[in-house]
């Protein structure tokens, strides 16, 4: 059994022409802690909604 507990491949979000967060890869296994951190603008917002299916992805 894996201990995988959230995957993403090549996750892409797009708003028109607009790239909002381009094939982004992640992995979270049972137990660890992450902080999601970055400048402004630069996807970490759009990444949580993806994740959280809040907002549909465009591809990933």
């Amino acid at each position: 059994m894996s201990d995988i507990v959230l995957k993403t491949e090549n996750l892409t979000k797009r708003y028109g022409g607009v790239h909002a967060l381009e094939g982004a890869n992640f992995e979270l296994r049972k137990g660890e802690h992450v902080a999601i951190m970055g400048d402004n603008g630069a996807g970490k917002s759009t990444f949580v909604r993806q994740i959280t299916a809040v907002e549909q992805r465009t591809s990933g």
